[in-house]
Parts: structure tokens; sequence; C-alpha cells
């Protein structure tokens, strides 16, 4: 297909890559999308980073030939990758999925675990953050360090490996950069405390771009990069839940629920949850609080795929037959703020003879909802209860489930519908405004109400649950294993 698009937006996923091209009215031109696999073995869930790069580019030539010359890129966060001034990777990607911080925690530096307890600088330092990725990659290859303190390589999350590689220029999303731990989201500054508790080098920092007021960067190729953004930040852009009041839901390979502050910034929410920036631009800086599960898309992955027979549907049969009270099913809870705990966790508890796969697909779908009512409830005691509730992302296709949600919210819950991707829209959305582009999208929004059903499970059952359950697992291990928790 050639010409008719004016903008594109790239949405550099866990699982896929996806292109969305559209005209200045904002109808889809061109949708492609690239598998992004994950390498696993054991506690490692790494990403070639030479094999990203090349969806990436292959979706660029895709976009030029669909006639869009301004491009923005929306990336998943909290990974890592070192690569050379040449631009060659030298470690693989590793994932916001790599377990190795939990297991080696009690290996890293004493400095970095102490400073871990601190009321603010904690935040920055809990083991799902780039810092203490770093940390341990540095204790399973010292010589890295070298390289990083000399400036001959860089290490960041791989929106900078991905921009380095597209224009030469060593640049990152500034509200990724905020959520590494290493970079302080009020100033934009190092935390130098952070540096030197991880016993990390003083490797390049990258030039923080705003999304707003961005000067493109001319792509090798023709083209510009006229924005770079993390995923759940170019959703709230494309969703327009930017306004204190509204919250965002997304429901995809992660549950991550962002609540906009407006210009607050609140470095220490409390109850384990995330201060970020939501938009930046030259003259205006939207921060949010973030409540968020990461594993919970892959773990109805792997529950679909190996209990429900690969049907996603399923899970919303199972809603509408099973009758009485399910098992209760944990999700794969590792990284998880609510409640935050080092290290896996899964299970199915108060399975019966009688259950069959229905009754699982019931427990599943229970157990997300009340997830995010309990993520919900968090955000809504520091913050007061939000005025609308717009979810999106791939489980809302699942309208039974929406409806479930909306019962353990107690409330009703607002579906986005956008062209494509909402992140990659966010991206497009933002590159246009930088590109001088005229774009005009229209994401339609439904009202989901609450369907009549009766809650099975108590949100705060799950949390105590999951507790008893790690305490029991950790007393039943050696002192080794008792480490990795």
């Amino acid at each position: 297909m050639s010409g008719g698009g004016v903008v594109a937006g790239i949405d550099v996923g866990t699982t896929k890559i996806e292109l969305d091209v559209y005209d200045e009215a904002g109808s889809l031109v061109l949708r492609s999308t690239r598998a992004n696999k994950t390498l696993s073995d054991g506690l490692r869930a790494e990403q070639d980073p030479k094999a990203l790069l090349s969806s990436v580019k292959g979706l660029l030539d895709e976009a030029r030939k669909a006639g869009a010359r301004c491009v923005g890129i929306a990336a998943y966060r909290g990974s890592l990758v070192v690569w050379s001034r040449e631009g060659s990777p030298v470690t693989n990607i590793i994932t916001w999925m790599d377990l190795r911080p939990y297991k080696l925690w009690g290996r890293l530096p004493l400095g970095l675990r102490l400073a871990s307890r601190l009321p603010r600088i904690g935040q920055a330092l809990s083991p799902e953050s780039m810092a203490v990725r770093l940390a341990v990659l540095l204790a399973e290859d010292p010589s890295l360090a070298r390289g990083l303190a000399e400036g001959s390589l860089m290490a960041w999350n791989i929106d900078a490996y991905i921009a380095y590689n597209l224009t030469g220029s060593y640049a990152a999303d500034s509200s990724t950069a905020a959520l590494t731990g290493l970079i302080h989201p009020a100033t934009l500054k190092p935390i130098n405390l952070v540096f030197a508790a991880a016993r990390l080098p003083r490797l390049r920092i990258p030039r923080l771009l705003p999304h707003e007021g961005l000067d493109p960067l001319p792509l090798k190729g023709g083209g510009e990069l006229g924005s770079l953004v993390g995923d759940q930040q170019a959703a709230s852009v494309a969703l327009d839940c930017l306004e204190s009041g509204c919250l965002k839901i997304a429901m995809g390979t992660g549950l991550f629920l962002d609540y906009p502050t407006g210009d607050r910034l609140l470095l220490s929410p409390g109850k384990g949850l995330l201060p970020l920036i939501l938009l930046r631009g030259r003259n205006r800086v939207i921060y949010g609080v973030e409540a968020y599960l990461p594993g919970l898309g892959k773990f109805v992955e792997w529950f679909v795929n190996s209990l429900l027979n690969g049907s996603y549907e399923a899970i919303d049969a199972g809603i509408a037959e099973s009758s009485g009270r399910p098992p209760l099913v944990l999700p794969f809870m590792w990284g998880s703020r609510l409640p935050r705990l080092r290290g896996g966790l899964a299970g199915i508890l108060g399975l019966a003879p009688h259950h069959g796969r229905g009754d699982l697909a019931a427990g599943l779908a229970h157990s997300i909802a009340a997830l995010t009512s309990l993520l919900e409830r968090s955000l809504a005691g520091i913050l007061g209860e939000p005025r609308s509730i717009i979810v999106t992302g791939g489980l809302t296709r699942l309208r039974r489930l929406l409806e479930l949600v909306a019962t353990y919210l107690e409330r009703p819950i607002y579906l986005a519908r956008t062209p494509g991707s909402a992140s990659a829209l966010g991206a497009a959305m933002l590159a246009a405004r930088n590109c001088g582009v005229q774009f005009n999208p229209n994401v339609e929004v439904v009202r989901v109400d609450p369907g009549s059903y009766n809650k099975a499970v108590d949100p705060e059952i799950i949390a105590g649950s999951a507790l008893k359950l790690s305490s029991a697992l950790v007393g039943c291990t050696s002192s080794a294993s008792r480490q990795s928790w």
C-alpha cells in the first residue's frame, strides 16, 4: 500500500511490535505487526536486540511506503541493554519479566539493600528498577563496568538503544528515564546516592526528550522521529486521561493503573505505589501515580493455552456458566506492588473434584477483577475516588470480564476503542504535534455497567492469601532459597 498516511506510531511491546499508520482524519491506513520473542531460561527473560531493531526498521520502511514521514515510538519500560558506540549490542535485552533481581537480591551490595528501605530512595531501588537490574548484570559480568565508566559502552532502556540506532543521537524518553531509579523524576538529574549505594559506574546519561515541544530527530533512511515515549504514558495520551480524576486501566501483558496528579509529584505515595511522569512538555509536566501487577497477561496467556485449550473466550463462558464459588486463582505475582513480593508466586486454592475448566476460567476472571479492585482501592485511598475509569488492552475484548471488573469496582467503566494500539496511537499523536502534522483521531468510548454477578473473591483475601502462601513456602525452604523471596 502506498500513500494516504501522514503519521505513524510504533508500539514496541513485550510480545509483539505493532505499526499503525493513520491519515489526517485519524483513520487507520495500515497496520502491521511482528512477533517479539522472549528467550526464557529459568530466571532469565531476555530478547534479542538485533532482532528487535530489525523489526522496528522493517516497520519504519512500511510506514514510509504508506506515506508517513513522521513517526512516534512507544516502548515497554523496565528493560536494560548494553551497546557500543557503533550501536552494536553487547548484551541481550533484559526485560521487565526477568526474575534475577529477586533471586540475587541477597548478593547485591549491602548499601543498595539498605538504601532500598529508605522511604523515598527505596521507590527507586525496587528490584524491578533498571538500577537494580544493572547491578545484577555487573555482578554477573564485572568486565562491563570499565566500558560504561569510560563511555565506550552505553546502558539504558530499549528506547535509547532504538533511538541511537535509528537517528545516531543518544537520546531517551524522560518519563521512562524517571522510572529507572537512576534519574530523579522532579529534576531529571542523576541520583548520586543510587549510583553510590548500588556501586554503579557513572555511565553516560542520554539526552532526555520531552513529549511536547520536541524538535524531531532525523531518521536514517528518511523521515523524522517525532516522539519517544513509554507505552503506558502513550496510552494515557491516546485516551486523553491526563486530568486528575481520570483513572486509566491497561489490561495487557501486565495490569497497569495510572492516576494523574497534575503538577503535583508524590515522591512517596505509599502502599508500594510508583510516582511517574505522564507527560512532559517545555512548559508543563503532568505527574501521576501507578499501581501495577506486571506478570498478569503472561500468566493469563499460559493459563489459557495450558488449561483452556487456547480459547480466551472460555474466560467469558466460565463467568456465565460457573455456579457457586469457583477456586481462587492467584496469578503469577512476581514484582507486584500489592502485595510487594520478592519472588514468584502463583497458585489455585480451593480446587475441588467437581470443578471443571469453566470453574477454573471463572476463578481466574474473578481473581483478575478482584486484583484490579485491590489496586484501584489503593490509589483511591490516597488520591480520592476517580471521576471516571477508562480501560484498554488486549483483555478488554472479553465483554463479560469487563462487566465483572465493573462489578468489583462497583461502578461503570468505559472501554476505549482505538483504531489500533492505544500506545501506538498516543505516540503518533505526540509525533504529529511535534512534526506539525494535522491529525485528528477519534477514540470511541463505550460504557460498561456492572454485571449481575456475585463477587466470588474478596480482594483483601487475595492479598492475604498471597502473603500467607509466600510465608508458608519460605518457611519450607532452605536458608539459601529463602533469600530469593
